[in-house]
């Protein structure tokens, strides 16, 4: 009598998963993209708004000295960025609670995922703290460091809210193990979303040279809106990763070190 061997299951290579991943969020973000750039507008809008009029004005002040200038411009960016873990925490827990209710075929207004979001609040702000230290320490490092601890941690918030009954320790285990034998189309991926964001940046900055005349508040107002555009459009896709990667079996041999 034969013995039975169970067939390997086929598995969709990492790039063609991760463009079917950008492809459904596209589809997804269009169906909803003013209720989650809402989100992202009113929570974390005006800290981005606050944050790039503040250092623009730091670099464009002639009065101080280069030194004073950059430590101006940290000191403003440091402290948007500690109101934007707080605030960005918020609205991303509640875009991703609103992605993972959609895919799950139920469909929640603003104020019902804002509304998730601050009850999950509790379990978004520790996992998306961890991620912006060693992101942000990585880059202090070296840039390269910091794109590769993002990509590592890019689905660490679905797995968060997705799998609740997780530590946080756990979260990233997952993430991890997920992330088998797709973590470097992950880091291209996340190399592409600093590259936007840094030629949008200096798009703008451009704009604001060519065009004095306009208030001060217009180009980073501006700035502010694409960003949010981009943040929200991020935040779904990480939302389709993980789902992506949580109903194919993992790849590779390496799991995350005991």
């Amino acid at each position: 009598m034969r013995a039975h061997v169970a067939k390997p299951i086929p598995r969709t290579p990492p790039r063609a998963e991760l463009w079917s991943a950008l492809a459904r969020s596209a589809r997804l973000w269009w169906r909803s993209a003013l209720w989650f750039t809402l989100i992202a507008g009113v929570v974390v809008g005006p800290a981005t708004v606050l944050g790039l009029g503040g250092v623009s004005a730091a670099g464009a002040n002639a009065a101080q000295g280069p030194a004073a200038r950059l430590e101006q411009q940290l000191r403003t960016v440091l402290l948007v960025s500690v109101f934007e873990l707080f605030a960005g925490s918020l609205a991303e827990g509640a875009i991703v609670l609103g992605v993972l209710a959609e895919t799950g075929g139920r469909r929640q207004g603003p104020l019902r995922m804002l509304a998730a979001g601050s009850e999950r609040y509790g379990r978004t702000l520790p996992v998306n703290a961890v991620c912006m230290a060693f992101t942000v320490g990585g880059s202090l490092l070296f840039p390269v460091f910091g794109l590769l601890f993002w990509s590592l941690s890019f689905i660490a918030l679905p797995v968060a809210l997705a799998e609740p009954d997780l530590p946080v320790p756990d979260v990233f285990r997952r993430t991890w193990d997920l992330s088998r034998g797709r973590r470097l189309p992950l880091l291209y991926l996340v190399t592409g979303v600093w590259a936007l964001a840094e030629l949008t940046g200096r798009m703008f900055e451009v704009l604001g040279k060519a065009a004095p005349g306009l208030p001060g508040w217009a180009m980073p107002s501006a700035h502010a809106v694409v960003t949010c555009l981009v943040e929200g459009f991020v935040t779904v896709v990480s939302v389709a990763l993980y789902r992506a990667f949580a109903a194919a079996p993992p790849a590779g041999p390496a799991a995350w070190p005991r």
